[in-house]
């Protein structure tokens, strides 16, 4: 089949979804689909091709709009948004699209103009379609919240009504704010993120150990973009604790710190001298870091394992993760013993966790061995790519 796939964000930008769209893209083309993928120019860009050129990576050929990013603050969560529109309307694009002749759309998220594109291309050509939601229609502003509501009502409904776009949630978070996306009639598919299998070990740990100057101390570290629904509060508040245990433990923040409360909270509890913070990182050097960590923790607000959680389970570091095991698909892992999961966010129960992993050395080896089996049986990108297929066909 011939499959398009619309993703405002893609490598090298650093962004779970566009990891997630990547690594998706080069699962299909392995399985003989040809695939054509629509992004925008990344945040940073040092590649001699021009915006709009056709490139190719592991047997996929991606087109790259020409656009600009505007931040907003806390509106937009400190994020720049991408706008798309500049190389929308150009005639380059139409024409590879038009040559591409799309069967298959598969448009990843819904807060972007390329969705909305994405899922026009859909109606237009009346091609079977995925609408992937990565983030929850949800914002802690209520005006925000209401704006939001309004989009949903009249822009994104009736586009995948239109579309006939079946629509796909990530985990129990974006699956609970879902439901006004569709017609009553219209159901909602839960499959969750997913990594290919084995990528992200062979870390150089021994490095990053070296430049960040910890040596053999125990290291904690959590992995992704700081945001209001990853704040890392609940992590912070139980590292006194922690470090009555572990004094020389060390705690470590990969990603982008838009919400910066954290690192207030650190100086009031008197323990931002045991946080390193080093932003964000290209994605391949994530397994570093990996390699380098005793565990990992930032999924601790009960909302569900984003893709750097299953990315540090593939590497075979221990997660501690708070996650509701009621809905799908996280419903799954109740048949799965034992995993460093916890059934709350108190700061004594995120530490006792950290504390058993660093000091039980039967427990931690069990919970790795089960984490292997958890992402080879529900979050391989051989399976979910199975689901999406399955949907498209």
């Amino acid at each position: 089949m011939r499959i398009l796939v619309v993703a405002p964000f893609f490598p090298p930008d650093p962004a779970g979804s566009g990891v997630f769209a990547q690594q998706q893209a080069e699962s299909m083309a392995r399985r003989g689909h040809q695939v054509l993928v629509v992004t925008n120019t990344p945040r940073t860009w040092s590649s001699q091709q021009e915006p709009g050129d056709l490139t190719e990576s592991e047997g996929i050929e991606v087109v790259r709009l020409r656009s600009f990013r505007i931040g907003a603050g806390m509106l937009t969560w400190n994020y720049r948004i991408p706008f798309s529109f500049p190389g929308l309307i150009s005639s380059s694009i139409r024409k590879k699209l038009s040559n591409f002749c799309p069967q298959r759309i598969i448009v990843n998220s819904v807060l972007f103009d390329l969705s909305v594109w994405g899922l026009l291309q859909s109606w237009r050509r009346k091609c079977p379609t995925v609408l992937i939601i990565h983030t929850a229609l949800w914002h802690e502003w209520r005006v925000v919240r209401t704006s939001m509501s309004l989009y949903t009502r009249f822009v994104l409904r009736p586009l995948i009504t239109r579309a006939k776009a079946k629509v796909v949630c990530v985990d129990d978070w974006t699956f609970s704010h879902s439901q006004g996306l569709v017609e009553p009639n219209q159901s909602v598919t839960v499959i969750p993120v997913s990594i290919t299998l084995g990528s992200m070990r062979g870390g150089n740990g021994r490095a990053v150990r070296t430049q960040l100057g910890i040596g053999t101390a125990p290291m904690l570290l959590s992995l992704g973009h700081v945001v209001p629904v990853r704040d890392r509060l609940r992590l912070v508040q139980s590292l006194p604790q922690i470090l009555i245990q572990h004094p020389s433990l060390v705690l470590v923040v990969v990603g982008t710190p838009f919400d910066t409360r954290f690192l207030e909270l650190a100086k009031k509890l008197g323990v931002q001298h045991r946080i390193i913070l080093v932003g964000a990182v290209k994605h391949e050097q994530i397994r570093d870091f990996l390699d380098a960590a005793d565990l990992e923790a930032h999924d601790l607000d009960g909302r569900g394992l984003g893709i750097t959680s299953i990315e540090a389970m593939d590497a075979q570091v221990p997660i501690v993760a708070w996650v509701n095991r009621t809905m799908p698909p996280h419903d799954q892992l109740l048949r799965y013993s034992p995993l460093a999961l916890i059934n709350d966010g108190e700061p004594d129960t995120i530490a006792q966790m950290v504390h058993r992993l660093l000091t039980d050395d039967i427990f931690r080896s069990s919970v790795i061995k089960t984490q292997d089996t958890v992402i080879s049986e529900i979050f391989s990108e051989e399976i979910t790519t199975s689901r999406y297929l399955e949907l498209l066909a």
